[in-house]
């Protein structure tokens, strides 16, 4: 299964190299890193996904450049253990804790992304909601 966000960030034709990892059994959970190559990311955008990526990370104890990437690919496995309860922004930040939680095997794969859109809603909003989502109270709800 590929999850692709449909904001048009990411690049379609790079599903099958997301694939690639599940499809050799070398990871149940394939994240699409926008970390891993050169991309021009908006530095506001660089400043909270930083901030995301520490707390998800020592969260969920699974280290990944980028834990907020809308382009993932699960195994067989991943689907069948994983189920989630967020239903906003947070949900790949849950992806990560259930992952651990599952002892679910987690790869990056380097991904170009497409920053030409206008947002529809602001960054900075969305950014502070999944933070206080990991942080807050029901981050007994992530895991």
């Amino acid at each position: 299964m590929v999850l692709l966000d449909a904001d048009g960030q990411h690049r379609p034709e790079e599903i099958p190299q997301l694939l690639n990892p599940v499809l050799n059994n070398q990871a149940d959970m394939v994240v699409g890193s926008r970390f891993l190559v050169k991309n021009d990311i908006p530095k506001y955008r660089m400043l909270g996904q930083t901030v995301l990526n520490i707390t998800t990370n020592l969260g969920s104890g699974i280290k990944l450049t980028d834990t907020q990437s809308g382009f993932r690919a699960f195994s067989r496995k991943a689907i069948e253990r994983m189920s989630f309860k967020e239903t906003g922004f947070a949900v790949e930040s849950e992806m990560q804790f259930r992952a651990n939680r599952y002892g679910l095997k987690v790869t990056e794969v380097p991904i170009n992304t497409n920053y030409d859109e206008k947002v529809k809603r602001s960054p900075v909003v969305h950014g502070f909601g999944v933070l206080f989502r990991v942080l807050g109270d029901d981050i007994t709800t992530l895991l």
